[in-house]
């Protein structure tokens, strides 16, 4: 099948409004005892007030230093592109890193912020640990569940049902950003417009060009993708995740690799809208 047979496909068979209306008509139920359990809280619209206390909550601090593995971290890293000089992250146990990032957490005005969606990543807790002793005032902790190790009032809590490659959508992604300088509506407003764009029952949804081509790679067997981004090498790292735990684990999907172009297919990531 061609990419625009596989547009029309989308639409004869209604799956985004069985998305958005009846999951469980795509998905199988899987592990999940019921599909109340089913983690669909992404797709839903976000409600700015539940983001506006956030500037205020850090306003003493002028450095920010999270702290998490994988998706916890992948949208600090794009952050952390663009606002070099207020946002770090420590995301492994390089030696050189830690230094690097130590000496920012005796400063003063640094705020440390632990990113950990289950609240149980090891590796996380240990790098906070290494990191030495931080007056408690000054850390934080995101995830979907409260920690008596942490302070209350410096806690966010994230939906459960919101899969870590979407935390774009959450704390984890949105708090990043509003603390690099970005203005908090204008996120909320660029999210919900994406959403509403990605409902659109016709060729102009933009997801649609995306999801066919990704399918017409799968359906002719061809598992393995390239993904690029001229600029920022953090965008792909989150586009690899999101693909490749979206499409199947365990070999089932597709295996996304970055800076790969000939001779596999592959996505391009550019604001070159030519």
């Amino acid at each position: 099948m061609t990419i625009s047979e596989i547009e029309s496909l989308i639409l004869e068979q209604k799956i985004i409004e069985k998305l958005f209306r009846s999951p469980k008509k795509i998905f199988n139920k899987g592990s999940f005892k019921s599909y109340k359990e089913f983690p669909l809280d992404w797709m839903d619209d976000l409600n700015i007030e539940n983001f506006t206390g956030i500037e205020k909550s850090f306003r003493s601090y002028k450095k920010y230093i999270f702290i998490g593995m994988g998706g916890a971290i992948s949208s600090v890293k794009i952050a952390s592109f663009y606002f070099p000089k207020k946002i770090f992250y420590l995301d492994n146990f390089e030696n050189e890193k830690i230094k690097f990032i130590q000496k920012i957490s005796k400063e003063q005005e640094s705020a440390i912020i632990v990113c950990s969606k289950s609240g149980k990543t090891i590796e996380t807790f240990i790098l906070n640990s290494i990191l030495g002793e931080k007056n408690h005032e000054d850390i934080y902790f995101i995830s979907d569940d409260y920690d008596s190790r942490f302070d209350k009032k410096n806690t966010f809590i994230t939906p459960k049902k919101i899969p870590g490659r979407f935390g774009l959508c959450t704390y984890f992604g949105i708090i990043p950003f509003i603390l690099g300088g970005v203005n908090v509506k204008n996120i909320i407003n660029q999210i919900n417009l994406a959403n509403k764009e990605c409902r659109i029952i016709s060729k102009n949804n933009p997801a649609i060009p995306k999801i066919a081509f990704l399918f017409s790679q799968f359906d002719q067997g061809l598992k393995i993708l390239g993904i690029n981004s001229e600029k920022n090498n953090y965008v792909k790292e989150w586009i690899e995740q999101l693909i490749s735990e979206s499409t199947g684990k365990n070999n089932s999907g597709l295996y996304p690799l970055m800076n790969v172009k000939k001779p596999f297919p592959y996505l391009n990531f550019s604001n070159d809208t030519n």
